[in-house]
């Protein structure tokens, strides 16, 4: 039966509703080979750790075509936010990002993130993406819409203390530390289901968190990377579930770098 012609995999992501664009991870199974020659398959794609659509379909290798492929409409699209990484780029460049399409930017640098703030368009939505200083804290929180950085637990009482002066609520998602790395900051899962208690939240009420982010190691293993994408992603819906159940703001999942997907 291997020997037999296949649908092409785009084909299938076409049917399934996705575009041009493949998912980073998809599988195939065969099901049956009819007396007809066609054959029932089913497929899954796989967005990092998500499946993003499932379904079946016929393939018919005598014309290699897929055929009666049910996925639906998926709604992965809505789910996922891509931020463009505008650090070290200038405004010329970000805007370029934002005429194809770009809406969400990242800056790891206090000063740049306050020059380009004054530069782009007021639609544009800032995160801060860098490892934050406290110092600098009464800088960034004026303009970012998301902090991806809260690593420790002085970030959580300086931004509080900020965002009450200006009267507003800092969306932020909390750092996890997954990585075999020490250069990387941030609480273990252990530490951040700890720290997250009620008593905690009661207690920065100008903090709003929506979330987790975390790297993995800067390694070639791909079974290591994904490994620490799932430790990741596990303690998200342990705090779901624990912490935050109810709370539909917390629903952010902020993983790796470019160079991961």
């Amino acid at each position: 039966k291997t020997a037999r012609a296949f649908p092409d995999i785009r084909e299938i992501a076409a049917l399934a509703g996705l575009g041009e664009e493949l998912p980073s991870h998809y599988h195939i199974s065969a099901k049956t080979w009819r007396d007809d020659g066609r054959l029932d398959g089913e497929v899954t794609f796989d967005y990092g750790m998500t499946t993003i659509g499932e379904g079946s379909f016929v393939f018919d290798p005598a014309t290699g075509e897929a055929l009666d492929a049910p996925f639906g409409n998926p709604d992965w699209v809505e789910e996922i936010t891509l931020v463009g990484a505008s650090k070290i780029n200038d405004a010329a460049a970000c805007r370029e990002a934002i005429a194809a399409g770009i809406d969400v930017l990242g800056e790891n640098r206090v000063q740049e993130l306050t020059a380009k703030y004054e530069q782009l368009p007021a639609d544009i939505e800032w995160h801060f993406i860098g490892n934050l200083q406290t110092n600098k804290v009464k800088m960034v929180v004026p303009h970012a819409t998301l902090i991806h950085s809260m690593a420790n637990e002085r970030l959580f009482d300086e931004v509080e203390k900020c965002a009450a002066k200006i009267d507003k609520v800092q969306d932020v998602l909390i750092e996890l530390h997954v990585a075999q790395e020490e250069s990387k900051s941030g609480f273990t899962p252990e530490e951040a289901i700890e720290l997250l208690s009620d008593e905690f939240i009661a207690l920065h009420p100008h903090i709003r968190i929506c979330g987790v982010m975390g790297m993995a190691s800067l390694t070639d293993d791909e079974v290591k990377i994904r490994a620490e994408f799932k430790a990741i992603k596990t303690t998200f819906e342990r705090l779901k579930d624990e912490v935050f159940d109810g709370c539909d703001y917390f629903c952010e999942v902020s993983m790796g770098m470019s160079g991961d997907y």
